[in-house]
Protein backbone atom coordinates (compact mmCIF):
# COMPACT_ATOMS: atom_id res chain seq x y z
CA UNK A 1 0.00 0.00 0.00
CA UNK A 2 3.04 2.51 0.88
CA UNK A 3 4.36 2.01 -2.63
CA UNK A 4 1.28 2.60 -4.41
CA UNK A 5 0.71 5.40 -2.79
CA UNK A 6 4.25 7.08 -2.84
CA UNK A 7 4.14 5.92 -6.69
CA UNK A 8 0.84 8.65 -6.87
CA UNK A 9 3.61 10.56 -5.14
CA UNK A 10 1.95 10.63 -1.42
CA UNK A 11 3.77 9.75 1.78
CA UNK A 12 1.89 9.49 4.57
CA UNK A 13 4.68 8.14 6.71
CA UNK A 14 3.60 4.76 6.96
CA UNK A 15 5.78 1.89 8.28
CA UNK A 16 5.74 -1.21 6.65
CA UNK A 17 7.33 -3.91 8.35
CA UNK A 18 8.12 -7.40 7.29
CA UNK A 19 6.01 -10.20 8.04
CA UNK A 20 6.85 -13.98 7.51
CA UNK A 21 4.19 -16.23 7.99
CA UNK A 22 5.65 -20.12 8.97
CA UNK A 23 1.65 -21.91 9.42
CA UNK A 24 -1.23 -21.08 9.43
CA UNK A 25 -1.55 -19.70 13.07
CA UNK A 26 1.82 -19.11 13.74
CA UNK A 27 4.79 -16.62 12.08
CA UNK A 28 7.37 -13.89 12.80
CA UNK A 29 6.89 -10.47 12.43
CA UNK A 30 9.85 -7.38 12.06
CA UNK A 31 10.65 -5.45 15.81
CA UNK A 32 9.46 -2.06 15.24
CA UNK A 33 10.86 0.57 18.48
CA UNK A 34 7.20 1.31 19.62
CA UNK A 35 4.73 1.67 22.57
CA UNK A 36 1.62 1.27 22.30
CA UNK A 37 -1.18 4.41 22.69
CA UNK A 38 -2.80 3.26 25.78
CA UNK A 39 0.68 2.95 27.35
CA UNK A 40 1.80 6.45 26.62
CA UNK A 41 -1.75 8.19 27.69
CA UNK A 42 -1.35 5.83 30.85
CA UNK A 43 2.33 7.32 31.75
CA UNK A 44 2.36 10.40 30.14
CA UNK A 45 -1.36 11.65 29.81
CA UNK A 46 -1.08 12.36 26.23
CA UNK A 47 0.73 12.19 23.26
CA UNK A 48 1.53 15.52 23.25
CA UNK A 49 3.54 15.27 26.45
CA UNK A 50 4.91 11.82 25.37
CA UNK A 51 6.08 14.22 21.98
CA UNK A 52 7.60 17.19 24.31
CA UNK A 53 9.74 14.27 25.78
CA UNK A 54 10.59 12.52 23.39
CA UNK A 55 11.05 15.12 20.41
CA UNK A 56 11.26 18.56 22.10
CA UNK A 57 11.54 21.76 20.34
CA UNK A 58 10.68 25.26 21.11
CA UNK A 59 10.21 26.46 17.67
CA UNK A 60 7.76 23.53 17.04
CA UNK A 61 4.25 23.11 17.26
CA UNK A 62 3.04 22.79 21.04
CA UNK A 63 6.93 22.44 21.35
CA UNK A 64 7.28 20.00 19.87
CA UNK A 65 9.84 19.35 16.60
CA UNK A 66 7.53 20.02 13.22
CA UNK A 67 9.07 17.17 11.78
CA UNK A 68 8.07 14.89 14.38
CA UNK A 69 3.86 16.55 14.22
CA UNK A 70 4.18 16.36 10.55
CA UNK A 71 4.97 12.50 10.64
CA UNK A 72 2.12 11.47 13.36
CA UNK A 73 -0.27 13.49 11.14
CA UNK A 74 -0.05 12.04 8.13
CA UNK A 75 0.82 8.86 9.51
CA UNK A 76 -2.72 9.06 11.38
CA UNK A 77 -4.49 10.03 8.86
CA UNK A 78 -3.22 7.06 6.55
CA UNK A 79 -3.53 4.53 8.88
CA UNK A 80 -7.57 5.98 8.97
CA UNK A 81 -7.83 6.05 5.67
CA UNK A 82 -6.52 2.26 5.06
CA UNK A 83 -7.57 0.14 7.49
CA UNK A 84 -11.29 1.87 6.98
CA UNK A 85 -10.61 0.91 2.75
CA UNK A 86 -9.12 -2.53 3.94
CA UNK A 87 -12.37 -3.06 6.49
CA UNK A 88 -10.30 -3.46 9.24
CA UNK A 89 -11.50 -3.35 12.31
CA UNK A 90 -11.08 -4.48 16.14
CA UNK A 91 -8.75 -1.06 16.26
CA UNK A 92 -7.79 -0.01 20.03
CA UNK A 93 -5.71 1.68 21.72
CA UNK A 94 -3.63 -1.93 22.50
CA UNK A 95 -2.83 -2.25 18.56
CA UNK A 96 -2.03 1.02 17.83
CA UNK A 97 1.52 1.89 18.15
CA UNK A 98 3.67 4.83 18.21
CA UNK A 99 6.94 6.01 18.24
CA UNK A 100 9.58 8.72 19.48
CA UNK A 101 9.62 10.03 15.91
CA UNK A 102 5.97 10.21 15.09
CA UNK A 103 5.41 7.60 13.61
CA UNK A 104 1.90 5.82 14.58
CA UNK A 105 0.69 2.27 13.14
CA UNK A 106 -1.57 -0.51 13.53
CA UNK A 107 -0.75 -4.28 14.07
CA UNK A 108 -3.28 -6.94 15.33
CA UNK A 109 -2.33 -10.27 16.90
CA UNK A 110 -5.83 -11.43 17.50
CA UNK A 111 -6.71 -15.00 16.53
CA UNK A 112 -9.57 -14.09 14.61
CA UNK A 113 -9.98 -10.83 11.75
CA UNK A 114 -12.41 -8.51 12.58
CA UNK A 115 -14.61 -6.78 10.19
CA UNK A 116 -16.78 -3.63 10.52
Amino acid sequence: MDKLLRKENLDLKLTPYKVLATSTKHGFMQFVQSVPVAEVLATEGNIQSFFRKHAPSEKGPYGISSEVMDTYVKSCAGYCVITYILGVGDRHLDNLLLTKTGENFSNNFLKRRVMF
